[in-house]
């Protein structure tokens, strides 16, 4: 399970020429992605390895932040819709069960799609997003 706090909501503000940057309805939060609680893998398989995944939705959660606080301008971000799908895990340790591998693969489709989302609506308000 993520060993996830609380967090708050990221605010809006104004785009390029004064709109004001309102997300796509329907998508992930930061907030969402500090609270999600993955189950064990099933008895005999290992699963993914939790610190690492815990360590990757940490930078999930941060972009999310950037890219819902945008005021206009560049949002430097560490990931794209791309990193997301392609990302690949560790096992977990022998002798240990990790998080459940369905689990974390339907949350990180999840997680790819609100960032697609959120990166198209940012553009139409000319706000780009770029990796730092």
């Amino acid at each position: 399970m993520s060993g996830y706090g609380e967090g708050s909501a990221a605010g809006r503000g104004p785009g390029e020429g004064g709109a004001t940057w309102r997300p796509p309805a329907g998508g992930l939060t930061p907030d969402d992605v500090r609270s999600i609680q993955f189950g064990k893998a099933p008895f005999g398989r290992r699963g993914y390895d939790e610190e690492q995944v815990d360590a990757f939705l940490d930078q999930v959660e941060e972009d999310l932040r950037a890219r819902y606080a945008a005021g206009g301008g560049l949002v430097p971000v560490l990931l794209t819709g791309a990193d997301v799908q392609d990302v690949a895990f560790r096992r977990a340790p022998w002798g240990r069960r990790g998080y459940n591998e369905e689990e974390v693969d339907s949350f990180l489709d999840e997680v790819q799609r609100t960032v697609v989302a959120l990166d198209r609506a940012l553009a139409e308000h000319g706000i780009a997003v770029s990796k730092r």
